[in-house]
């Protein structure tokens, strides 16, 4: 009998060891808040995708302080991206919170890297801007381009007709 208890005793004892080694042992976490900013926006919504090591979903943020919170780590990286919207540029992604999170521009977006065994939190703001990535010109613009250039080729004319006027 007693051989039984002293068994079950060391049992016990593993049991609750390996418990509280894998329970000690927590993950690092990182939550990222993405918000939105887009000054005369209205209800234009603007989709966010995140890429968390081929695990991809997308949210829909809008102006005025719409935000959206998720956790990652510790690997793989979370990556960050917006689609563009029609009539809007991504000018900037400002990111602010802990040194524990790093951060690296891609196009239309961030990587974040979380760099730690605890708890850390940020927050990263997409700011959009009006308009358009190039300056192309319009078709009124080349109309306007073609009228001055018509307009040069008649005065030449006429100064032309008027040196040989004065001329002969």
């Amino acid at each position: 009998m007693r051989n039984v208890l002293n068994t079950l005793l060391g049992l016990s004892l593993f049991v609750f060891v390996i418990l509280g080694i894998s329970g000690s042992a927590s993950a690092q976490q990182c939550f990222l808040e993405i918000c939105k900013f887009a000054e005369g926006a209205g209800e234009t919504g603007f989709t966010i995708n995140f890429d968390e090591g081929g695990q991809t979903f997308s949210v829909e943020l809008f102006d005025g302080g719409d935000c959206f919170t998720e956790s990652f780590g510790p690997s793989p990286d979370l990556e960050v991206t917006e689609t563009p919207t029609p009539g809007w540029t991504l000018l900037d992604v400002v990111c602010q919170g802990s040194s524990d999170i790093s951060f690296t521009s891609i196009p239309e977006g961030i990587d974040a890297d979380c760099n730690t065994t605890a708890e850390a939190s940020a927050t990263c703001t997409f700011v959009n801007g009006r308009g358009v990535a190039a300056n192309v010109p319009t078709l009124s613009e080349w109309g306007m381009i073609a009228a001055a250039g018509g307009l040069v080729l008649i005065g030449v004319f006429f100064a032309l007709r008027r040196r040989r006027a004065f001329n002969s």
